[in-house]
């Protein structure tokens, strides 16, 4: 039996199998079974498809760009694995950049590096990192 033929309990319950074998993150793990309950609980016993798919990520549309990320990971790897996969979906996360860091706190730094005691020659080396 294909599995655009079986129910979505069953549907789901498979899947599920699947993950515990790839997720070994339990907080991982459980938030993609929160996020597939909600999918299953906006599809009711229709199949899932696409647009079901982008129906239920546009609930997340003001949340986080990571936020977004995860949870479309998560849907997009269901959808795959089911053989519809979200292939026009896609989030962009903006680059961080490094905290700004004041140069007296450097200094700082500097000074409890030079002030360190260590019978090797790490001094040099500490003060470089």
């Amino acid at each position: 039996m294909a599995l655009k033929d079986k129910p979505n309990e069953e549907l789901f319950r498979l899947y599920d199998d699947d993950l515990v074998l790839r997720l070994n993150n339990e907080k991982n793990l459980r938030d993609t079974r929160n996020r597939l309950s909600e999918f299953q609980e906006l599809l009711g016993g229709a199949p899932p498809t696409v647009e079901a798919a982008k129906a239920y990520l546009i609930r997340y549309a003001n949340h986080a760009p990571r936020t977004r990320y995860r949870y479309t990971q998560m849907i997009g790897a269901f959808m795959k694995w089911y053989g519809q996969p979200l292939t026009d979906v896609k989030v962009k996360i903006p680059r961080d950049l490094p905290a700004y860091i004041d140069d007296e706190d450097i200094e700082k730094l500097l000074d409890v590096v030079d002030k360190k005691r260590s019978h090797m020659d790490t001094v040099e080396r500490d003060r470089l990192l």
